[in-house]
């Protein structure tokens, strides 16, 4: 049994060794391998259940919602990571309030983000388009 184990181990370790760079590499100490060879995108966008929206809600949400929030924070000279999109109507594809949850880096090379959440609702049936809003 403990020979077992030990090929899982061995196989473990083949396997999580990394590929030759070129076929003259002859000893693999540590590949850089680019995990996002077309690059990161940013923000990461999740939607809960998108499989039941609208495909004008989709656009308006991207148009009126994400494309403004990501402008807003890189006037800041932060970066929006992600964004989590929630609704009032998971099940229906009439959906009146939209929960919006962002992560935002600092960039600051500090690993605490910056949170940040709101209600978004349709205004006429249409998603405004989102504008910061300030405590006076």
């Amino acid at each position: 049994m403990k020979l077992g184990k030990m090929w899982i181990v061995v196989f473990f370790v083949l396997l999580s060794g990394c590929a030759p760079v070129a076929e003259e590499c002859e000893v693999c100490e540590e590949c850089e391998v680019n995990p996002f060879p077309e690059g990161l995108v940013l923000p990461q966008v999740f939607i809960m259940t998108k499989l039941n929206y609208t495909t004008e809600d989709l656009t308006a949400l991207k148009t009126n919602v994400v494309d403004p929030l990501v402008a807003y924070f890189e006037t800041l000279d932060q970066t929006v990571v992600s964004i989590y999109i929630d609704n009032d109507n998971r099940g229906g594809l009439v959906k009146q309030t939209f929960t919006i949850e962002v992560i935002i880096s600092d960039n600051d090379g500090n690993a605490d983000p910056i949170y940040y959440g709101f209600l978004h609702s349709k205004v006429d049936g249409v998603i405004p388009v989102w504008v910061m809003e300030t405590m006076e």
